[in-house]
């Protein structure tokens, strides 16, 4: 039953939270200062790190996420200036992006509960695309582009968290279920989180091959795309510990018709699991008192390297970095 005195929740009102809730996280006028510097085809490394400085949040996470890619090296990355060497323009695109469209839910005003588990999936639906093309020969390292095509399924679900509070908590339930989550959010909202998701990106003018699995999966054919983005929403939730035996029975069927080894998979859950702490650690912060540290901005964009080398180098439980227990 679709819940009363909600609002009309459409392209409009999409768009209308994102801009609300990215407000009070980033600066949005040195993002998409960057986004459009990043557009130029004569587009300078240099340039752009020193516009990221100016938006401590973003810059913290690009050097996180070129440590995460070339975690290998064994040598920790603690500029900005070398994020971006490492990254490459276009990535540093799409990562900008990304962590644009997931802050809403840091942002959520009040300690709304089941935070931690929606997180938690979002995050492990990148890490799940990110798998998936390395088990179809697709390039995974240097390029978070897998990562963020994953990261963008459940930002609907962000989205609607953030502008819906306490009643899209009540269409999650005791426990996030993103097997029924569709058919749960229709009844409630007459829309599902899926379509949110592509009005944010149409929100934030992403280009339209962004929106190639979200449409898919709307479209709810059963074509090689769709099969493709529906294993990584349900292995997103087999990774992140939710609807645990039913993805399991759904993933025996769907990866097979993609060439997959579901046990080969099922041998790397330990992997993935950990790749979800780490990831989630770079991306993970209180926002809380963000806001009211203008004062220290540049002393945490100076410090922001070492710390999220640190984080990322240090093995964390995953109860510490999410909140959760492995057992």
């Amino acid at each position: 039953m679709i819940q009363h005195g909600l609002p009309t929740i459409d392209q409009a009102w999409t768009a209308q939270q994102l801009e609300r809730n990215l407000s009070r996280v980033l600066n949005t006028g040195v993002c998409n200062k960057v986004l459009d510097a990043l557009k130029s085809p004569n587009a300078d490394f240099q340039v752009i790190a020193e516009m990221l400085k100016g938006d401590p949040y973003v810059a913290t996470r690009v050097v996180g996420i070129a440590n995460m890619v070339r975690r290998r090296d064994g040598v920790a990355i603690q500029s900005i200036q070398r994020a971006v060497q490492v990254l490459g323009l276009r990535q540093v695109s799409n990562l900008m992006l990304s962590v644009m469209l997931t802050g809403p839910l840091l942002s959520a005003e009040g300690q709304l509960p089941r935070r931690k588990d929606l997180w938690r999936w979002v995050i492990a639906c990148g890490v799940a695309n990110n798998y998936i093309a390395s088990q179809l020969g697709q390039q995974t390292d240097d390029n978070p582009d897998h990562l963020v095509g994953g990261l963008i399924l459940g930002l609907g679900a962000i989205v609607l968290w953030a502008g819906l509070g306490q009643a899209y908590h009540r269409v999650l339930g005791a426990r996030l279920r993103p097997m029924s989550l569709n058919r749960r959010e229709m009844m409630d909202l007459n829309v599902i989180h899926t379509q949110v998701s592509l009005w944010t990106l149409e929100a934030m003018g992403c280009p339209d091959v962004m929106g190639e699995g979200l449409r898919a999966l709307l479209a709810g054919g059963r074509d090689e795309t769709y099969l493709r983005y529906r294993c990584v929403e349900v292995l997103g939730a087999r990774i992140a510990g939710l609807d645990a035996s039913d993805a399991s029975a759904w993933l025996a069927d769907g990866l097979p018709r993609l060439g997959i080894d579901q046990k080969h998979v099922e041998n790397d859950l330990g992997v993935l699991r950990s790749e979800l702490r780490q990831i989630g650690k770079i991306f993970e912060v209180d926002l809380g008192s963000w806001e009211s540290q203008q004062a220290f901005h540049q002393k945490i964009m100076v410090e922001s390297g070492q710390a999220l080398a640190s984080l990322i180098i240090d093995h964390l439980t995953m109860q510490e970095s999410l909140g959760i227990s492995e057992s």
